[in-house]
């Protein structure tokens, strides 16, 4: 049976360069039709989200995989210029800390994209719109444990947050990066193992 463990969260925004970094603003410009808490029955992940790579599944009102699975929303566009990006996730082992939220800029995976999360092989927070940057710092993480992540895009420049589940900061990378998103989704697991990474609660702000 499965058994579900404690949830990680994972955020990821997006703002411009006059930004305030203002939490209510954010929060007053909720995306109804990209937030998603995954209450479908198991199976396959259903529309409007489009499996993108490998297998990921419903399960306890979760999106679960591994092998890197991926799934992507295509039918809403990103259109605010201060965009946040959140998510829980579980790993029910260390190789399923890979998690990353992907930000496309068109509706193809292979092509250009942004993913800003933790590196589950290198066990570092790492940014890739191109050219991947990953920290200096190996992380220590724990199964079963709550974590954050809070990634900023700010015209010109990347920044991505790991803290503990008392909100503080474990981490933090920031890299140059001038890249625009139109289209959001994530990648949950890393090894072909049966043990899965699953995400919960996917929440967009943009104003």
């Amino acid at each position: 049976m499965f058994v579900r463990p404690a949830l990680f969260v994972v955020i990821v925004t997006v703002l411009s360069a006059c930004s305030d970094n203002n939490d209510d603003n954010l929060i007053s410009a909720q995306s109804d039709n990209l937030n998603d808490d995954f209450s479908y029955p198991d199976g396959p992940v259903p529309a409007p989200w489009i499996n993108a790579l490998g297998s990921p599944v419903i399960s306890n009102n979760m999106v679960c995989g591994d092998t890197q699975s991926a799934i992507m929303n295509y039918t809403t566009e990103l259109t605010g210029s201060d965009i946040a990006i959140s998510y829980a996730f579980t790993a029910e082992d260390a190789s399923g800390f890979e998690s990353y939220v992907i930000f496309n800029d068109d509706d193809d995976l292979s092509n250009s994209r942004l993913t800003a999360g933790i590196d589950g092989g290198a066990n570092r927070l790492s940014i890739d719109d191109g050219t991947k940057t990953q920290s200096d710092n190996v992380l220590t993480l724990s199964t079963n444990t709550t974590y954050k992540i809070i990634a900023q895009l700010n015209n010109g420049s990347a920044t991505v947050t790991l803290l503990d589940e008392n909100d503080v900061q474990i981490d933090q990378l920031a890299v140059l990066s001038s890249f625009t998103a139109l289209y959001a989704g994530f990648i949950t697991g890393r090894t072909d193992d049966g043990l899965l990474t699953c995400v919960d609660d996917f929440f967009v702000t943009q104003q």
